[in-house]
């Protein structure tokens, strides 16, 4: 998945792993699993890799119900875990100087019924604006946050807060966060903490955060 060479070990050990695991999980789903379509949610890159690993392939997809609803998706031949796949033949799609996902073609809806204010919102000279922030690269496309959500700072800097919460979310005795700051010229976070670690210490804290 990671297109890198294994090395001998490797193969042994992905060997072993074909043979007693991997084998032991398909069948639990019938033995005739060919892949799982993953949509609806940013699936976390980690997650993507152990799932792919354990040999259950998670082709990630994007779309929305405005679009019918698929965009793109992983090819079951090149997956890439942290992109949604090439785009599909009958879309067009660009980035906008803000880095808003825009999409084009026969899947995109006319408007919403009996709602023409809401349908020129999101709908300008044929274009779908998505409300995703996004990149295309090597034809992948990559959903990096939602427009709505990045905070801009006084000095005119666009950050991701999404990114910083995952990050802090990585660390094992956190279990919610927010990250806030628009228009202000630093960023604060709230953090809930797992019960069973409630009193990790604030010097504690302080250095993961770091």
């Amino acid at each position: 998945i990671k297109k890198q060479q294994l090395n001998i070990f490797e193969k042994i050990q992905d060997f072993i792993l074909e043979k007693i695991v991997r084998k032991k999980i398909k069948a639990q789903f019938g033995g005739s699993l060919k892949t799982f379509v993953s949509g609806g949610g940013a699936l976390d890159k980690e997650v993507g890799y152990f799932l792919n690993a354990i040999g259950l392939p998670t082709l990630q997809g994007y779309g929305l119900t405005e679009t019918s609803p698929v965009v793109s998706c992983n090819p079951i031949d090149d997956i890439r875990v942290e992109t949604v796949g090439p785009v599909f033949k009958g879309n067009i799609v660009k980035i906008a100087e803000d880095g808003e996902i825009l999409v084009k073609g026969e899947n995109v809806m006319l408007g919403y019924w009996n709602n023409k204010a809401e349908t020129e919102k999101v709908l300008k000279e044929g274009w779908l604006h998505t409300g995703d922030i996004g990149i295309i690269e090597n034809n992948y496309l990559r959903i990096t946050d939602r427009k709505k959500d990045i905070l801009i700072t006084p000095g005119g800097e666009n950050i991701s807060p999404i990114k910083i919460e995952n990050d802090i979310l990585k660390i094992d005795f956190v279990e919610q966060t927010l990250v806030y700051g628009d228009n202000k010229p630093y960023l604060v976070a709230l953090l809930v903490l797992n019960k069973d670690k409630s009193d990790t210490s604030n010097d504690i804290i302080s250095k993961e955060l770091e």
